[in-house]
């Protein structure tokens, strides 16, 4: 990810570098890093760097500076989220003009390597189920387009509906659905409601609901459908859509 945003900060012309070395942290020393050995990768380009602005809200998800398709805006988030489940930091130095540097800070593990126990060779796992077929109705045009290239990004064929009055039109086009990806809260009709007008002509249709409030869900509303919560990775999207879409 942060390769993959370096080359696009560079335009196709510039230098990426990435480097490895090893610090001793004291407590409080760098951001929510504990006292002790740490390893820092930093990710360095010479592209046209970022705001003060931009800098603060980089790792939000959804949140992206790239033009529309090309940037699904979880990328970054994702990176955050790893570095902190892992007990490290990250950090990022920029200016316009002066490119981007990526610091990622992760504690050193220390325990000594086992050799492999001779074993038979496992078997090859097999490979991943097929893409689905998605209905994404989203009436946020910037979720919207984020939601849609995400599942791309994941190998789906999301088809999208910015308002779910139309949401039945858009899935009567459609020759195979295999999930409706719906937000909560949505004018003038919620999902729960959209989704129980389908389900008066598609009773067997999967539901998986997305929303940013979880204080104003009605249980009784969702029924038995599952719900991710907003700001979600792309790791956690692809997790939420197996389980709803039957593995």
């Amino acid at each position: 990810n942060l390769a993959v945003n370096a080359r696009d900060a560079m335009e196709g012309r510039g230098t990426l570098t990435i480097a490895a070395r090893a610090m001793t942290l004291t407590a409080g020393q760098v951001g929510a890093c504990g006292a002790g050995d740490h390893v820092v990768f930093v990710v360095t380009d010479t592209g046209h760097g970022m705001t003060p602005d931009i800098q603060a809200r980089v790792f939000e998800p959804f949140f992206t500076t790239k033009p529309v398709g090309r940037g699904t805006g979880l990328g970054l988030s994702q990176v955050f989220g790893t570095v902190r489940r892992f007990g490290g930091e990250i950090g990022i130095e920029s200016a316009p003009g002066r490119g981007t540097s990526v610091s990622l800070y992760l504690p050193r593990h220390h325990a000594a390597a086992e050799a492999p126990a001779d074993a038979p060779d496992a078997p090859v796992a097999e490979a991943a189920t097929t893409g689905r077929d998605i209905l994404v109705v989203e009436d946020d045009p910037r979720v919207l387009r984020s939601v849609v290239a995400a599942l791309g990004e994941l190998g789906h064929r999301p088809v999208s509906c910015d308002d779910p009055a139309r949401a039945a039109d858009t899935l009567g086009g459609m020759a195979n659905v295999d999930l409706v990806l719906s937000d909560v809260l949505m004018p003038g009709v919620t999902g729960p409601e959209m989704v129980t007008s389908l389900r008066a002509h598609r009773p067997d249709l999967r539901v998986l609901f997305m929303t940013g409030f979880a204080g104003d869900i009605d249980d009784d509303a969702l029924g038995r459908d599952p719900v991710i919560r907003k700001p979600f990775t792309l790791a956690a999207l692809g997790d939420a859509v197996a389980s709803a879409a039957g593995g």
